[in-house]
């Protein structure tokens, strides 16, 4: 009797982030299960973070859009972030000043206008509602799921590799700036291969059809400039085969 041959399972593990850039969108297509870290605390900064802060391109240069979220403790966790009052309100506004002239605007929005519809105070529930939306225009079919979820603990890399593991992963797939702070070895010794996504290769497709140095604007900019089709089919070329 044959041996039956075990298919890896890619997991990637993100917080949920506000108008990602390319790369989060592509690590996801890449991804068989994707989990939004929402249960760890939300980052420091006195300006806020990438959860409620994305890079765009506003009157010919670049500029970060905000959401605005209330005061809240230090130790909060990203699941308990709430919004600023009239905070969809305004970020829909300054989207339509910042980018109503790009060709894909109209279209874009309208996909796009039952997101910004739904009714929630959360930073977090918003992030991901959007990025499932975002996702399904652009074919993307990876299972998501919420690490608040899965009652898995740890510390930073232990509880990345317990989440792997929780979901029965045999691959992490991680961005390059973490090997920074990783652990190899932590990750072998649990039998979880590592791979890191470069995207010097990962968007040769998609650098001959925008200006290299904007690959790290929001999603945003790329689906106003080049519509939902083209963006899906530039992904799907560069997607390992």
């Amino acid at each position: 009797m044959a041996r039956e041959i075990m298919q890896d399972i890619k997991v990637a593990i993100h917080q949920p982030n506000f108008f990602p850039w390319l790369g989060y969108f592509y690590k996801i297509a890449q991804s068989d299960i994707f989990v939004f870290l929402d249960d760890v605390q939300f980052p420091r900064g006195n300006r806020g973070c990438v959860v409620n802060r994305s890079l765009v391109f506003a009157i010919e240069k670049e500029c970060w859009l905000t959401m605005p979220i209330k005061k809240h403790s230090s130790g909060d966790r990203i699941l308990d972030i709430k919004l600023g009052e009239n905070a969809l309100d305004s970020v829909s506004k300054k989207i339509h000043l910042y980018y109503g002239h790009f060709p894909y605007f109209p279209e874009v929005m309208e996909k796009l206008k039952d997101s910004f519809a739904i009714e929630t105070d959360n930073i977090s529930t918003f992030n991901i509602n959007i990025i499932k939306n975002i996702c399904k225009n652009l074919n993307i079919c990876t299972r998501f799921i919420k690490s608040s979820e899965l009652n898995v603990l740890g510390y930073k890399q232990e509880k990345i590799i317990n989440l792997v593991k929780k979901l029965n992963g045999t691959v992490y797939i991680s961005g390059e700036g973490a090997k920074k702070y990783q652990d190899e070895i932590d990750f072998t010794k649990n039998h979880v291969s590592l791979i890191y996504q470069n995207p010097d290769k990962v968007f040769s497709e998609i650098k001959s059809n925008i200006k290299e140095d904007h690959l790290g604007l929001s999603i945003l900019h790329h689906l106003f400039l080049l519509g939902f089709e083209t963006l899906a089919s530039l992904f799907s070329k560069s997607l390992p085969k």
